[in-house]
């Protein structure tokens, strides 16, 4: 009997508790980059169907990036190209990411050699669910390729 009370108890906390963990959240994708070598020229494309949003709510963008021990640097630049403000131009946005801290703690959540990292691209903006969202990302450092990066990823928070 006992046993049951505690699998009962795991089992409707994980119920009341796992819709949590996504609140908000209407976008979430991310790009493999093959063999953890990102060259120069591969650009990664998000293309976001904006029946997804909510016209009338605000909603957050971020970058998310997973990056393992092989990663050569503090920091990483990024060329972001968006349509977020404009159906149809194009805003290119250079971002540098700290992937280490100054003490050389790698940056990000997670365990052994890969982190994953959530980079805050945009503050609270309005879309319209009349437009097809469009972002382009592609890294600004001189290795070609550069090593370490494993995935590059988009997600879209809606507030409340």
């Amino acid at each position: 009997m006992k046993k049951n009370n505690i699998l009962y108890s795991f089992v409707l906390l994980f119920v009341i508790l796992f819709p949590a963990c996504n609140r908000g959240e209407v976008f979430y994708r991310f790009h493999h980059i093959p063999q953890g070598q990102w060259r120069t020229n591969d650009v990664v494309i998000f293309l976001m169907d904006s029946l997804d949003f909510r016209q009338d709510k605000k909603h957050i963008i971020s970058i998310e990036l997973s990056a393992n021990s092989t990663y050569p640097y503090q920091d990483l630049w990024l060329f972001v190209e968006h349509n977020f403000y404009t159906d149809s131009i194009f805003e290119i946005d250079s971002i540098q990411v700290f992937l280490v801290d100054e003490f050389g703690k790698r940056l990000g959540s997670g365990v052994g050699g890969l982190r994953q990292l959530s980079v805050p691209f945009t503050g609270d903006i309005a879309l319209d669910t009349a437009i097809v969202y469009e972002m382009r990302i592609r890294h600004g450092m001189r290795d070609n390729p550069l090593r370490g990066i494993e995935k590059v990823g988009v997600k879209v928070l809606e507030l409340n």
